[in-house]
C-alpha cells in the first residue's frame, strides 16, 4: 500500500536528492515496516510517499521505486533522483541502483553512528567510555505498542501530508530559518514524553508531533 497525493509526486519529481527510510514499530500491524521516501528542497526534507509494506527486500522497494515512476508519468513528471542518503541496508542500496543507474548514494550518519555504537558494545570497548547520566533520561527499552488501527494511521499521515505541504508552500516565501532555537525544542519535547508517559499521545502521534516541534521551532 503506497500513500501519497498529486502534490507529493509533483514535489518528489521536482527532487534531484532523495532519501529514504523504513520504521517498524509504528508500524500498523500486519505490516513489516512503514517506508517513506522523502524530498530536499529549500532545505526541507519532505516526507513524499508512505508505503507500507509485509516485507523489506529489494523485489518490495524495486516494486516501490517502479510504481513511483508510473504514478509520474500519469501527471506528466519524471522522477530522476540524482542523490540519495539512506541508511546501509543493501536491498534499498541495490534497488534504488537498479532503477536509477546515475544515482549517487551515501550512507546516513546516523545510521553509521549507530552501527559504530553497537560494534563498541560488542567488542568490549565500553570500559573506555566515560559514563554519564544521559541513561536517566531515555524512555526505558520495552516492547511498545504497535499501532493497531489502520484507520487511525491513516488519519495521522492525512494531518502529517498536509502540514508538510503548508512547510513547503511556507518555505517558498521566506528563507529557511538559520537558527533554532534548542531551549524551546527541548521544553517541547519534554511535553510531548510526559503526553506519552501519561497516556495523552499515543505511539503514533508521539512520533509525527516530536518531528514538527523539532522543524516548526
Amino acid at each position: 500500500m503506497i500513500f501519497g497525493s498529486e502534490w507529493s509526486i509533483r514535489f518528489l519529481s521536482s527532487c534531484s536528492f532523495w532519501h529514504s527510510d523504513g520504521t517498524f514499530k509504528v508500524r500498523p500491524l500486519f505490516f513489516e515496516q512503514l517506508y517513506i521516501v522523502f524530498g530536499f528542497q529549500n532545505g526541507f526534507m519532505i516526507p513524499c510517499t508512505y508505503s507500507l509494506t509485509t516485507r523489506k527486500n529489494s523485489v518490495v522497494y524495486t516494486k516501490i521505486l517502479r510504481h513511483l515512476i508510473e504514478y509520474g508519468k500519469k501527471l506528466n513528471v519524471e522522477m530522476n533522483p540524482q542523490r540519495l542518503t539512506c541508511d546501509f541496508e543493501q536491498a534499498t542500496i541495490n534497488s534504488f541502483v537498479d532503477i536509477f543507474p546515475h544515482i549517487k548514494i551515501n550512507g546516513c550518519f546516523f545510521h553509521y553512528a549507530q552501527s559504530l555504537w553497537r560494534k563498541i558494545q560488542e567488542v568490549g570497548m565500553m570500559r573506555h567510555f566515560e559514563k554519564t547520566n544521559d541513561n536517566k533520561t531515555v524512555i526505558p527499552k520495552s516492547e511498545r505498542k504497535k499501532a493497531d488501527h489502520i484507520y487511525e494511521f491513516v488519519r495521522l499521515l492525512r494531518d502529517e501530508h498536509s502540514f508538510q505541504h503548508h512547510q513547503t508552500a511556507a518555505s517558498e516565501i521566506r528563507a529557511p530559518k538559520r537558527k533554532k532555537l534548542y531551549i524551546d525544542i527541548d521544553n517541547k519535547l519534554k511535553e510531548l514524553l510526559h503526553g506519552f508517559a501519561t497516556g495523552i499521545v499515543n505511539e503514533v502521534e508521539l512520533v509525527i508531533k516530536c518531528d514538527r516541534a523539532a522543524k516548526t521551532t
